[in-house]
Order: C-alpha cells, then structure tokens, then sequence
C-alpha cells in the first residue's frame, strides 16, 4: 500500500527533509524560511537539519543523495508537490535498503535474510508497536 510504516515516519522521513532543506539551501541558494515553507517545518528545523542537530541517525548514500536533489528541483518548479516526492524517495531501492537496515537493528524478531522492506513480500509490512 501507500502507507509508509512507522520507522519510514521515525527515520526515513526526517532524513529526507533533512537532504531536502539542505539541497534547497546549498544549491538552489534558497533561504532557509524558503526552505521551511516548501517543507511546511520551522526556519529553527530547517537550520537544525543543515547542522547535523536534527536527523542524524539516517545517512543516505550518493544514489540517494542524487535522487533527493532531483526531488528537490521537481518541487522547486513545481512540476510535483512535496508529498508526491517523499512518497517516490521511500520507495526508491536504496531507500528501502536503509529502512531494512532500521529494521533489522530495532525490530528483534525479524530473522536474518529478512526482505520485508525491498518488497519481496506478499504481505503488506506494517510496524504497529
């Protein structure tokens, strides 16, 4: 489904402001309330997530990092909105590898192997706990 489980909303989520904000800051030489805007955050968030005080736990790869700064010019001239990108970014390979990776150190139960979150599982995964 299109539902992000909670760890995507704990985890990816913020990381994927974060990389948002800073791209808009750094390379599209935004300010950072522009930046808070366009993510509907604070101007403080903003400035905590490009000073590493916020958002820390995930760091995205390179593939990643690409695929961000893509999002980020496709919001900024509005060819998509912002909830359309985040969605596309958590269902990205490489994303789902970093959600696995949360997974496999948070949730005890699930067994080495586990491929739940690169979707090679019938069943739809959903942490409730």
């Amino acid at each position: 489904g299109s539902e992000m489980c909670i760890r995507d909303r704990w985890y990816i989520l913020p990381a994927l402001r974060k990389e948002l904000a800073k791209s808009w800051v750094k390379h599209f030489k935004l300010s950072q309330k522009e930046a808070a805007k366009l993510l509907g955050i604070t101007e403080a968030a903003v400035s905590q997530y490009i000073s590493s005080k916020r958002a820390k736990t995930v760091k995205l790869c390179p593939e990643c990092l690409t695929e961000v700064k893509k999002s980020a010019a496709s919001i900024l001239d509005g060819r998509r909105c912002l909830m359309e990108e985040l969605q596309r970014l958590s269902k990205l390979p490489h994303i789902r590898r970093h959600i696995c990776t949360i997974h496999m150190k948070k949730e005890q139960w699930l067994k080495p192997g586990c491929k739940i979150c690169l979707g090679e599982a019938k069943a739809a995964h959903r942490v409730t706990k």
